[in-house]
């Protein structure tokens, strides 16, 4: 065989094979230009993303992803120091979570709200304002069903208490001491939230769990379970995406990770200490084309175990699975 030849073909199989099994590669989509953090992100009916700021202040940003780093505009600036949690609860209409956060990243207790955002009708506007005075750290959100309740984890009292948007009246639905409190070195504890096919999904950051708890006529059916204890893989769990086949995505520690409904676990995107998914905090399917794809946003503070250290500006990224 010509020995040019042989070389071509040795070099392509090579190439073919490197690929076999390799994990995604995340895809820039966005990143801000100074020292600003990206907390959680939400996907608009059109495919653009919304995200928000918990510092220097609180803030909602969309982008549309494809246009490699494109720019991004601020949609609304909301009161307090720190926009968490972001979830839609009616065709483009979004509820926010906002409040103060002190030094150690302390939630200031009566200071948090849930804003309203609609966005329905082209520019957006605030169309309600929720106070959530018994709230120290108001973080992640999901809607309950086709309901107008929305589902939201209090960190700093490990408790999920759910919303009559209608009525903004709040009660507490879950405070399951074991699953959802903090510990004495992290005080933030059940954080990331989703109703999934009658149950409540939850993450606790400070005890690296990813739980479930059954729900029956908008009350808690039975105990809260943990579906995987992940502390080993991801310190520090945060938000998460459940497929419609029971399949979840957790961003946490500066990766993703991938939990079957049996609770198995592996990494899906990052590692332990990488940077390309630095101090990852939330994780969405796209909508359309975009099913398969996942957004990760990112804090720009990549963590170690004990440690964080910022490294580099929020970021929003996608990766294919």
């Amino acid at each position: 065989m010509n020995p040019r030849l042989f070389a071509l073909i040795l070099a392509t199989c090579t190439l073919a094979t490197s690929d076999v099994g390799a994990e995604p590669k995340p895809q820039p989509q966005f990143q801000f230009g100074n020292a600003v953090e990206i907390e959680d992100l939400v996907l608009r009916p059109n495919g653009n993303i919304l995200f928000t700021t918990p510092s220097p202040s609180a803030e909602v940003w969309e982008i549309h992803p494809g246009t490699a780093n494109g720019s991004a505009q601020r949609v609304v600036s909301l009161h307090g120091t720190s926009a968490l949690g972001i979830a839609q609860v009616n065709p483009d209409v979004y509820a926010v979570s906002a409040g103060n956060l002190s030094t150690g990243m302390k939630g200031v207790e009566g200071s948090f709200a849930i804003h309203l955002v609609d966005m329905s009708q082209g520019r957006a506007k605030i169309k309600q304002s929720i106070a959530v005075p018994e709230a120290k750290f108001l973080s992640k959100l999901s809607k309950l069903g086709s309901s107008g309740t929305l589902l939201a984890s209090d960190s700093q009292r490990g408790r999920i208490y759910t919303i009559d948007l209608a009525a903004a009246k709040t009660r507490t639905l879950l405070a399951d001491v074991a699953t959802m409190n903090g510990t004495t070195s992290f005080p933030n504890g059940v954080n990331g939230i989703q109703y999934s096919g009658d149950h409540i999904y939850y993450t606790n950051s400070a005890k690296g769990l990813f739980c479930r708890v059954g729900l029956a006529n908008g009350n808690a059916a039975g105990k809260s379970e943990i579906v995987a204890n992940i502390t080993d893989a991801v310190p520090l769990p945060d938000s998460f995406a459940i497929r419609s086949d029971g399949h979840a995505y957790i961003a946490g520690s500066n990766q993703v990770l991938h939990v079957g409904p049996g609770g198995k676990f592996d990494v899906a995107a990052g590692s332990a200490r990488g940077k390309q998914l630095a101090g990852a905090t939330s994780v969405k399917f796209g909508v359309g084309e975009n099913l398969r794809t996942l957004f990760v946003s990112t804090s720009g503070h990549i963590s170690k175990p004990a440690t964080s250290s910022y490294e580099e500006p929020g970021k929003i990224v996608s990766v294919e699975v």
